[in-house]
């Protein structure tokens, strides 16, 4: 019996390229998913809605949705409170999935798992990245997967690891609660709700992260690239800027420190803390020569909740300890292979 599989597809104004990202996730169907595309357009004014509308209205496996311009991860939230599939992802309206996307979900199925994940790789928009078979998984122990997100990469093989969630499967249930705990994280804390919030970044580091964690012991990586991320001058990731991403996504790892001191695990803690201190204080350097240095002092205050968690959980030595190793960590990626070909 096949299982139901919701790719939420947030989008506005994307044309060229909407369909494209439709299609490949119904091409995702197989004798064990059921895909079901769930498309939440933001009001486009470009004509991409009537064109859905043409080409997928009759479609049962897609629903389309017109929305408000409340912003992308708002969007992206409410469209993880509307899936109704047993399992779920996202689906970003200008990237491009494997054509093997459903042997990721087979293997989840087959070892009962909540979550897998593989990689991504950049490709220019009006290309199709040349996608081989998934030959290979590999379980890692779910700390050590963490830790790989913060430079710690002596127990993963490849070190390009993937923030876009179009590279990762979970169940829904998971992905609600993200919702859920990745806004409240981000709420109340002014720098938190401009950047992850507001601009978008974050979040999704921690779905992977997130996912990771939640498993029992093991979290299981496709070795192949599985996703294009694909690059042109509007995408969102260019319109960012490198100083707006490295913020976010530290602010996203922040978290998953904190979820791992939850769990009890000192030792991964101290490591992520190192690189959280490193990575910091080399934003903080950027900070004030550019438009972003209104947040200086409110960054110096999530530098200093590291420190001041592993002091409060007994490891402050040991993440002192770790900075030399995390040093060597970053060096060490320069002799790895990136990405699985």
């Amino acid at each position: 019996m096949k299982k139901g599989l919701t790719f939420i597809l947030p989008t506005m104004n994307r044309r060229d390229y909407i369909c494209r990202a439709v299609d490949c996730c119904l091409a995702c169907e197989s004798e064990l998913l059921a895909p079901h595309v769930l498309v939440i357009d933001g009001m486009s004014d470009d004509g991409s809605f009537e064109i859905l509308q043409e080409r997928f209205g009759s479609d049962p496996r897609v629903e389309l949705i017109q929305h408000p311009r409340i912003g992308f991860q708002r969007t992206a939230y409410f469209g993880a409170m509307q899936a109704r599939t047993e399992y779920a992802t996202f689906m970003y309206d200008d990237d491009v999935i494997t054509p093997y996307f459903s042997d990721m979900f087979h293997r989840m199925l087959k070892e009962e798992r909540g979550f897998v994940m593989g990689y991504g790789e950049s490709c220019n928009v009006e290309k199709v990245y040349p996608f081989q078979p998934i030959e290979s998984y590999q379980a890692y122990q779910k700390h050590d997967a963490a830790l790989a997100y913060f430079g710690c990469i002596d127990k993963v093989k490849y070190f390009n690891l993937p923030v876009s969630p179009i590279c990762l499967i979970v169940k829904t249930e998971h992905l609600k609660r993200w919702a859920s705990f990745s806004h409240d994280f981000a709420k109340d804390v002014p720098i938190r709700q401009y950047f992850m919030i507001d601009r978008n970044i974050g979040p999704d580091i921690i779905l992977y992260l997130s996912g990771i964690l939640n498993e029992p012991e093991t979290a299981l990586f496709a070795q192949a690239v599985v996703g294009q991320f694909s690059e042109h001058t509007d995408s969102m990731s260019v319109g960012y800027g490198k100083l707006h991403l490295q913020i976010g996504y530290w602010l996203g790892r922040l978290w998953a420190y904190e979820e791992i001191c939850r769990q009890g695990n000192k030792k991964a803690a101290a490591r992520c803390a190192a690189f959280l201190l490193l990575f910091g204080g080399k934003i903080l350097l950027r900070m004030p020569l550019s438009p972003d240095r209104k947040w200086f002092w409110k960054f110096c205050g999530e530098i200093a909740k590291v420190k001041l968690t592993a002091l409060r959980e007994g490891f402050y030595l040991s993440m002192l300890g770790s900075i030399p190793t995390a040093i060597a960590d970053r060096m060490a990626t320069k002799r790895m292979a990136p990405l699985p070909k």
